[in-house]
């Protein structure tokens, strides 16, 4: 029936989105609706980050494109947050490697700047994200890992209490099996 054949397109088209990246189940007709959306970006068709240049805070204006597609979903879905995963490489001084990922963050914050800063988080990963990245030669932001640029991820969250995000979040956020502790600290 057409019913049936609409639910399998859907979950074809979310397992198609987020095979690399994890699982996501589609809720409701709101989050459909948020998946959708999201789909027409540029964060569905390439990885979902902003990456910045050594030693920079400056958010390059090739990456506007990505920055506004969110702003467009905020508008239309008042009930959505945005999480911004803020990284440096792993040749940071420790000493502000995580306050240094944080005013990444805080720049493409500021290209959000229309909207209240109540629906954007921005966490500092400083470089305990990277230092597991880097030493993953297939992982697509190893290089940016190993140069030392950095780059902030962007993230719709789209339940607050069980934190489901779009994209889902990479197993690195989670797996903390690392014997060197590069997830319990900037070191």
């Amino acid at each position: 029936n057409s019913a049936q054949t609409i639910r399998n397109i859907i979950q074809f088209r979310v397992e198609a989105s987020t095979s690399s990246q994890g699982d996501f189940s589609v809720m409701t007709m709101e989050e459909l609706a948020i998946f959708e959306q999201w789909c027409t970006t540029p964060l569905h068709s390439s990885y979902h980050h902003i990456p910045f240049p050594l030693a920079s805070l400056e958010v390059d204006e090739s990456m506007h494109e990505k920055i506004f597609a969110i702003i467009n979903i905020m508008e239309r879905f008042p009930s959505i947050t945005v999480q911004l995963d803020s990284h440096c490489g792993i040749i940071a001084p420790n000493s502000v490697a995580t306050s240094f990922s944080r005013s990444r963050g805080e720049a493409v914050c500021n290209v959000l700047r229309c909207h209240p800063p109540s629906r954007v988080q921005v966490i500092g990963h400083g470089k305990r994200v990277a230092n597991r990245i880097a030493r993953c030669s297939s992982h697509p932001l190893g290089e940016l890992a190993r140069e030392g640029r950095g780059w902030v991820e962007i993230y719709i969250v789209m339940e607050e209490e069980g934190r489901r995000f779009l994209p889902p979040r990479n197993e690195y956020y989670y797996n903390s099996d690392d014997s060197r502790g590069d997830l319990s600290g900037d070191g």
